[in-house]
């Protein structure tokens, strides 16, 4: 651990347990730091910085780089062997302002109207609230010009707050976190506005048919995450484009909504999605994915042992790499999302056009992509053994 207040470092560095703390300077070696005044200047040490020599030396070995002490400080003369005080030490500027002002005003005469460098913030503050130009050694880290004032209170909170925010917009959580409070917005007025009806949807569609693939795929990357029917949707895709585009539209808007929850629970809410699961399916799943891998999502998307919207969540908490959990997600749902959307379009064809024999052929298709998990299944028998009741666990310690 790394800090740049001496009185943090003496704290953290006494009651820090098997954690090593470091002071800045001891750190940065002093080719890092720019020289931020004009002329001679006075290096003064904060009087934490007597119980450590190395930090003395450090500081002065930084302010010898930047500039040819003056006076007392010569380029041959020993560090200090003592910090003098600047007067807030021990609160004593808040009890008796006048000997504090003793203090300080030793440190100004030794300065002798040069720039007082320093390397801790509260003295600094002291400095410049005297009207003495002073300057922290950290300021040198930067390209901007040293402060000349101490700021209110007010500016002091507004600064940490839009540093903080600055931090805050360089991670995925927060991008993550406004994305889902756009897509609740979007899902609320939508829902207000029975957006999700098949009703809504068809006059939605209708009003933009040009732009209705698009809105589609936005609206189906949305529903799962908000726990809403997906069915409808898949259904909508092969009733609006046909068996070929209704399959890409939906495949990929189900993709898509399969992957914002998966992000969702592993960047931001891990605690609270397990605490909507009961343990031992969550276990269950777990060890699924630490034995299989991959195979467990191709399980349960062909034999949904868990509601799908939730799925999606609960893959976010497991170990499995996202580009395995895409791809499988993907391929293990599209024998549903074909019969589902040959269904709807089967329905299309009827209502729309009174075509009896597209209903059956969309019927028959439907019946072979839903049996497609029941082909499948005897590959993925040994994922599915041992749902409830751990009795995987207990094979695999066994032996068999």
């Amino acid at each position: 651990m790394i800090t740049g207040c001496l009185n943090c470092y003496k704290l953290l560095s006494r009651y820090l347990e098997g954690i090593e703390v470091a002071f800045i300077l001891d750190v940065l070696p002093a080719e890092c730091f720019k020289n931020k005044w004009d002329g001679m200047a006075y290096l003064h040490h904060p009087c934490p910085s007597s119980h450590w020599d190395g930090i003395m030396n450090s500081a002065r070995g930084v302010f010898l780089h930047l500039q040819r002490p003056t006076k007392d400080l010569q380029a041959d003369t020993p560090v200090f062997a003592e910090a003098p005080c600047c007067g807030n030490g021990g609160g004593l500027s808040s009890t008796s302002l006048e000997l504090a002002d003793r203090f300080l005003q030793k440190i100004i005469e030794k300065a002798d109207g040069n720039t007082l460098v320093t390397y801790c913030a509260g003295c600094q503050n002291r400095f410049l609230k005297r009207g003495i130009k002073a300057v922290h050694l950290l300021e040198g880290l930067s390209s901007k010009a040293p402060r000349e004032k101490v700021s209110s209170p007010l500016t002091q909170w507004a600064n940490r707050f839009v540093l903080a925010m600055k931090t805050r917009l360089e991670t995925v959580k927060f991008w993550l976190g406004i994305l889902l409070l756009v897509l609740i917005a979007a899902g609320i007025g939508m829902t207000r506005q029975h957006g999700f009806s098949a009703e809504g949807l068809t006059d939605l569609f209708s009003r933009y048919p040009v732009a209705a693939p698009l809105i589609f795929l936005c609206i189906y990357s949305v529903a799962p995450s908000l726990f809403l029917p997906s069915i409808p949707l898949t259904l909508a895709a092969g009733f609006f484009w046909g068996p070929v585009w209704g399959v890409i539209f939906s495949i990929t808007g189900a993709t898509l909504g399969a992957c914002l929850p998966f992000f969702l629970s592993r960047y931001l809410f891990q605690n609270a999605v397990k605490a909507k699961i009961p343990e031992d399916r969550w276990n269950w799943l777990q060890n699924k994915v630490n034995l299989h891998g991959w195979k467990a999502v191709a399980f349960t998307r062909l034999i949904p042992v868990f509601p799908f919207n939730l799925l999606n969540y609960l893959f976010g908490l497991t170990p499995i790499p996202f580009r395995h959990y895409l791809w499988s997600t993907f391929v293990f749902m599209l024998p549903a999302c074909i019969a589902f959307v040959a269904f709807g379009s089967s329905l299309g064809e009827l209502i729309l056009r009174g075509n009896i024999r597209g209903l059956i052929i969309g019927i028959v298709v439907a019946v072979c992509a839903f049996l497609i998990p029941v082909a499948l299944r005897p590959f993925f028998r040994k994922i599915g053994e041992g749902q409830t009741d751990g009795s995987d666990d207990e094979k695999n310690k066994s032996g068999k």
